[in-house]
């Protein structure tokens, strides 16, 4: 309760800074919060807050439900100045005097949201709807705040209730749009910006990322038709190129030539039209004119990364394993190390195809070296699913000079996809006996043994896992397989261990959960196995909502 000991007179006049000292003794509680509200309103939150700091301390039991509205108002006040972490510490206060506070909790959400702890902020927006307090903002908040935290199953659920409202508030339609956009789930974040565009018809931002989202989704028509109505005037750079790559890919070739063209000359600096022009022309086979492209590209990217729009669709891995240089032509010129990095850089971004034309054009100034070739053969590994190509390249590397453990190991991946066994195995073993302390080298022996038909296999794959594991206790794949194994040989205890340990590690980890569940079935442990299969359904459903991992914002 509030203990006060005498009464007093407030002396102090809306609209002007309010003086604590002039308080001689309290008064009581809610004519003072009243008092504060009224200083709040007449914008001198440092009076009112600096009132409800005075309360606050006086209280002679901080923790009973009478003194969660005074920290509930200092924590709102601390909000609107812009002191977030001093805000999620008041909310919490008025949580400890009284945790059945929803709103608090979507109050301290969003404090924890305005200083990046995301995860902090997904927790009490949770338990705000757990209270009953439930509508649009709350489900905004969270499914940001989970798909930002990289719980994106968690995320995708939240965004899809949300969006199922049928919200009309443009700005926190682009921020779910973004969000989802953020995690490769283009179809959501596309309902989500034409959404926004339907509220908000002249946004040019929604528009943007609306016609992103369909390029990348593979309706090219659709982006052109967004953007179509833009008028030049309002086109940036970046749009202009997000369209002509569109047409392009729509096969408007000389409609998405002229547009290109036109936004170099209307923005000479701007690296957009260069790279996304270049990758159209390699596509169609335009070799010396796409590296004009890439030559302007050098010059004028330095403090613009590029944004990448146009996905190259020809498949190169026959031409490149059918004509395979001997060797390197000496040390590599600028020209290739500036092809190879953009390769580079692509291949990370997943733009797999694109980035193997790029090293194409290394080639052409290096020749076969190690770098390029294993960077191809890469590329192919991703791009082709019989990875016959990728075979050819990396044994023509392993012949022609002794082999790295790198091209060893990815010769083992490619044979293990063709389901040549043997071949893989022996390949893994050449490369843990070059780099025996390579964990990713053991757990891709482990892989290869673990798929084969003889039982005596099991055992030797079981310690290259163990060994994988123990050189790289971040490797989740390596613990995803390490428990299956042990599964498989009855040792469900075990596996139950390596797999809690794998989803605490990436709590995305839609397979692990399922093999998890299985391994506590086995132990005898039913309610943990049901909510770890809950688990699965929920994250592969998230998993298969993401249509790519390519985002068109690369290289940067």
């Amino acid at each position: 309760m509030l203990r006060w000991t005498a009464a007093v007179r407030f002396a102090a006049v809306l609209g002007l800074a309010s003086s604590l000292g002039a308080i001689a003794a309290a008064a009581p509680s809610e004519d003072l919060l009243e008092q504060a509200r009224a200083l709040r309103r007449a914008g001198d939150l440092n009076g009112a807050a600096g009132l409800l700091i005075e309360v606050a301390a006086r209280l002679e039991e901080p923790a009973s439900p009478a003194a969660a509205p005074i920290f509930r108002g200092i924590g709102q006040i601390r909000l609107e100045q812009g002191r977030g972490r001093d805000a999620v510490r008041r909310f919490r206060q008025a949580l400890v005097a009284d945790p059945g506070l929803g709103v608090v909790h979507f109050e301290a959400g969003l404090a924890a949201r305005s200083v990046g702890e995301e995860n902090a902020a997904a927790e009490h927006l949770t338990a705000a709807i757990q209270l009953g307090f439930r509508n649009g903002a709350v489900l905004m908040h969270l499914a940001v705040a989970h798909l930002r935290s990289g719980q994106v199953s968690a995320g995708l659920r939240a965004a899809r209730e949300f969006l199922d409202m049928r919200p009309r508030s443009h700005h926190s339609l682009l921020q779910v749009g973004r969000a989802l956009f953020g995690q490769f789930f283009y179809e959501d974040a596309l309902r989500a910006f034409e959404a926004a565009l339907e509220s908000e018809s002249g946004s040019l931002e929604s528009r943007t990322m609306a016609a992103l989202s369909s390029n990348l989704l593979g309706r090219p028509e659709k982006a052109v038709e967004l953007l179509e109505t833009v008028g030049t005037a309002s086109q940036t750079a970046e749009t202009a190129a997000l369209l002509a790559s569109a047409l392009a890919a729509a096969g408007r070739i000389a409609e998405s030539d002229e547009l290109f063209q036109e936004s170099i000359r209307r923005d000479p600096s701007s690296p957009h039209p260069h790279v996304n022009l270049a990758f159209s022309l390699l596509d169609r086979g335009l070799v010396g004119e796409a590296e004009e492209q890439l030559r302007q590209l050098a010059a004028v990217s330095a403090e613009n990364a590029p944004k990448v729009f146009y996905q190259v669709r020809r498949n190169s891995c026959g031409n490149v394993a059918r004509s395979l240089p001997d060797a390197a032509r000496g040390p590599a010129r600028p020209e290739s190390d500036a092809y190879f990095g953009l390769a580079e850089t692509l291949a990370a971004r997943h733009h797999h195809t694109t980035a193997l034309e790029v090293l194409r054009l290394a080639m052409r100034h290096e020749g076969g070296s190690s770098r390029v070739l294993l960077a191809a053969a890469r590329a192919c590994l991703h791009i082709d699913a019989n990875a016959r190509a990728a075979v050819s390249i990396l044994e023509h590397l392993a012949a022609r000079e002794p082999p790295s453990a790198d091209v060893l190991h990815l010769l083992g991946r490619a044979h293990l996809r063709q389901g040549r066994i043997p071949d893989a195995v022996s390949a893994h073993r050449e490369a843990v006996a070059l780099a025996p302390s390579g964990g990713s080298f053991h757990a891709g022996l482990g892989r290869a043994l673990a798929a084969s038909d003889d039982p005596d296999s099991r055992p030797e794959a079981l310690l290259a896992l163990r060994s994988a594991v123990r050189l790289n206790p971040g490797d989740v794949d390596a613990r995803y397989e390490l428990g299956k194994l042990l599964l498989a040989a009855n040792r469900p205890e075990e596996a139950v261990s390596v797999l809690e340990e794998a989803v605490r590690q990436e709590p995305e980890f839609h397979n692990a959960y399922y093999v998890l569940g299985q391994a506590h079935l086995r132990a005898g442990r039913p309610e943990r196995a049901r909510e770890c299969l809950s688990e699965f359904e929920s994250k592969r459903a998230g998993a298969d909502a993401r249509a790519g991992t390519a985002s068109g914002f690369a290289p940067g």
